[in-house]
C-alpha cells in the first residue's frame, strides 16, 4: 500500500512520540484548577482559591501555579500561588487594581512569565523573584506604543511623562506589598536550580517556503521565511505582515514532509498554500516532549489524539519547562 504524504507524515510523528511520557498541564475554570495530561486521562481537581479565577500561569521553576482571584465587580484582585509540591494555596499580593492588564513573574536572567510583548504591555504588576522578593510596577509602552502612553510633548525627554490613566495605575501598584516575602524567598530558593523554560538550540537555516510576496506589505522579503518549531518536525512560516499603528506579522504551521500548511483545528485544515484565516502561532506553547501544544484557549496533541479538558477551561500552561513562541516584538 502506498501512503499519501499527509497520512505518512502523521504516522511518522505518532510513531516518534508513541513512547513519550504524557505531558502535564494545568487548566482553570471560573472556580477551579485542574491537572490535565495528554494521555487522555480525565482531569483531576487541585487546591485553588475559593473565589472567581482569572489569569493564571504555571511556573515550572517554582513548581506551582500563579492565579488571580478576581474581585467582585471593580473590586481589587488577589494574586495567589498554588504550590504543586505541597498542595498549598497561598495569597501573595492583595489589592491589585482590577483594570491592570498583566501580571509578570520575573526571575531576572533565568526568564519571566508575562510581559513578553513590550509594545502591548502598558502597566503591569511585577513580582520580582530574587533573593529578596518584591512587587512593583513595570512599564512597557515601547516602540510605537509610546505615543499611546506618554504625553507627546515629553517624548523626546529621557523620562517622558505617563498619561494620567497610566500614571494612576503605576502609582497604585507602587503601593502594593507582598503578604509574606520571607516565605516567597523560600520558594525562590527551592527552584533556583530548575529552568523556567526549555532551552532551544539554534538549528540550521531552513529553505524558504513559497508564499506570495504581496501578502507581506511591510517586508515582502520576509514572506516564506521558515523557522523550526522546537521539539517537533514542523516549521513556522511567515505568511503575512503589514504596518498600521503597529507592525503585525502572521506565521502559520507548516509540515515540510507533506509540504502543507496546517492549523490546530480538529481535524486540522491543510493546504499547500497559506490558509485563509489560519491561526497564527504567536503565543503558542510547545510541551516539554514536543508532542503537544497549548494556548490560553486550547490544548491538544499534534497527532490529533484527544485530550480531556474541563468545560470552558483556560490553559495556565505546562508544569515542565516548555517553549513559548513569541511574535516579532516578543
Amino acid at each position: 500500500m502506498r501512503w499519501s504524504p499527509i497520512i505518512a507524515s502523521c504516522l511518522l510523528f505518532a510513531s516518534a512520540h508513541a513512547a513519550t511520557p504524557a505531558d502535564v498541564a494545568i487548566a482553570r475554570t471560573a472556580d477551579g484548577l485542574f491537572r490535565v495530561t495528554t494521555d487522555g486521562a480525565p482531569p483531576k481537581a487541585l487546591p485553588a482559591p475559593k473565589g472567581t479565577l482569572g489569569w493564571c500561569s504555571t511556573d515550572p521553576r517554582a513548581n506551582g501555579v500563579w492565579v488571580l482571584e478576581d474581585g467582585p465587580g471593580e473590586a481589587p484582585d488577589t494574586l495567589h500561588f498554588v504550590d504543586l509540591q505541597t498542595g498549598e494555596s497561598r495569597p501573595v499580593v492583595r489589592g491589585i487594581p482590577a483594570e491592570l492588564e498583566e501580571v509578570i513573574v520575573d526571575y531576572g536572567e533565568a526568564g519571566r512569565i508575562g510581559g513578553h510583548d513590550r509594545v502591548e504591555l502598558r502597566v503591569g504588576v511585577a513580582v520580582r523573584m530574587g533573593a529578596k522578593p518584591a512587587v512593583e510596577p513595570e512599564i512597557g509602552c515601547e516602540g510605537d506604543a509610546a505615543w499611546y502612553c506618554y504625553d507627546e510633548q515629553t517624548l523626546d525627554k529621557p523620562k517622558p511623562t505617563l498619561l494620567p490613566e497610566y500614571a494612576a495605575r503605576r502609582d497604585a501598584v507602587a503601593k502594593l506589598t507582598l503578604l509574606d516575602a520571607r516565605w516567597l524567598a523560600t520558594i525562590v530558593k527551592r527552584g533556583a536550580a530548575r529552568p523556567l523554560t526549555k532551552a532551544v538550540k539554534a538549528g540550521p537555516a531552513l529553505p524558504k517556503v513559497e508564499v506570495p510576496a504581496e501578502r507581506c506589505q511591510a517586508a515582502p522579503e520576509d514572506c516564506g521565511v521558515a523557522r523550526a518549531l522546537p521539539g517537533t518536525p514542523f516549521w513556522r512560516v511567515i505568511v503575512a505582515n503589514d504596518r498600521g499603528d503597529f507592525y503585525h506579522q502572521d506565521e502559520q504551521l507548516y509540515d515540510p514532509r507533506s509540504k502543507t500548511f496546517f492549523d490546530l483545528s480538529t481535524p486540522p485544515k491543510r493546504s499547500p498554500t497559506p490558509l485563509t484565516g489560519g491561526q497564527s502561532v504567536e503565543g503558542l506553547s510547545i510541551s516539554p516532549s514536543g508532542a503537544a501544544y497549548a494556548s490560553w484557549a486550547a490544548l491538544g496533541r499534534f497527532d490529533g489524539e484527544p485530550v480531556k479538558l474541563p468545560p470552558e477551561a483556560r490553559i495556565c500552561g505546562w508544569t515542565g519547562p516548555a517553549v513559548r513562541i513569541d511574535g516579532p516584538r516578543g
